[in-house]
């Protein structure tokens, strides 16, 4: 990047190293931190300043925002009065609440608010700045070996048939329960994929990190007690061991070996398991539960591969 421009002084990424969406990073792009040592080498970055990127002025600011204002009054007013001129009171009244929302959305917007955030093989981190470029970052660090658990959620919303957007969320917990990093947003794709700037990109990147990392230990818990647990709904549990699960599920527990398993899927976010005996009219050998309310749902969908073949 020292070709872009010789008074940079920002930190460089590698040459080979991409974006969290999994693309080459601008020249542009301007990393006003360089990744912490914690979270050990990097995979993936992103920031959303560029270089040369400047705050705009309070002035211009405030103009832009009382522009937008008074088009959104009086294009409201405008409207109620042509359709009834009786209306050209109320009009006033709630095109200056429209106005005043518009300013305040305007002024926001125009702000200078810069985020820069790395994903690496022992964690990730996320830096703000806020106001100017020489505003001190407000870090957020995970180190994975302070976590234990992810919870993972994504929620598709239809209106009357038509996709209206997607939430999502990615909470990591430690030991204690505690939320470490917990990532939330909404984006719009009806294919499921936001644009490579949404946030959204960074948090996959954690999870898959996190995933990697989880299954050198889930290895040593295989190793150890021949099996391997996953967290459900906090109270309960499921166990994968090569050719059988375990369901432990309030003061019941059943284990099936891998041929008792009719019927495996997982749709609408929920995990369903059935056993060869099981009936329509009885809840034996039935389990079921949602992806979001298990620990670490992606390592389970990998070791259920490993250990039992199964593949959704």
């Amino acid at each position: 990047m020292a070709d872009f421009d010789d008074d940079y002084t920002g930190w460089e990424p590698p040459e080979d190293l991409k974006q969290h969406a999994d693309i080459s990073i601008p020249r542009e792009m301007d990393f006003f931190v360089e990744p912490p040592p914690e979270i050990g080498e990097l995979l993936s970055a992103h920031s959303t300043l560029t270089v040369g990127k400047e705050p705009m002025a309070p002035t211009p600011r405030l103009v832009i925002g009382l522009v937008v204002a008074i088009v959104l009054w009086l294009g409201l007013w405008g409207i109620m009065y042509s359709v009834d001129p009786s209306n050209g009171g109320l009009g006033h009244i709630l095109g200056g609440a429209l106005g005043l929302i518009g300013f305040g959305i305007t002024y926001a917007v125009t702000g200078f608010k810069h985020i820069c955030t790395f994903v690496g093989k022992l964690g990730m981190a996320r830096y703000t700045i806020k106001g100017s470029r020489e505003a001190e970052p407000i870090e957020e660090l995970l180190e994975f070996d302070q976590a234990v658990d992810l919870f993972t959620g994504l929620t598709r919303h239809y209106t009357n048939g038509v996709y209206t957007g997607t939430n999502y969320f990615f909470r990591w917990e430690g030991r204690d329960g505690r939320s470490l990093l917990n990532l939330t947003g909404t984006f719009h794709s009806q294919d499921g994929n936001p644009v490579p700037k949404d946030p959204y990109h960074f948090a996959q990147g954690g999870e898959i990190a996190w995933s990697i990392y989880l299954l050198d230990q889930l290895q040593d818990e295989l190793d150890k007690h021949g099996s391997v647990e996953f967290k459900v709904n906090r109270n309960d549990a499921v166990r994968v061991g090569p050719g059988f699960m375990e369901f432990a599920f309030g003061s019941k527990q059943e284990r099936l070996e891998g041929d008792e398993l009719k019927h495996i899927s997982i749709a609408g976010g929920t995990f369903t398991f059935k056993s060869a005996d099981a009936r329509w009219y009885s809840s034996k050998g039935h389990f079921s539960f949602n992806y979001a309310n298990m620990a670490n749902a992606r390592c389970f969908i990998l070791v259920l591969d490993h250990l039992l073949g199964v593949r959704f």
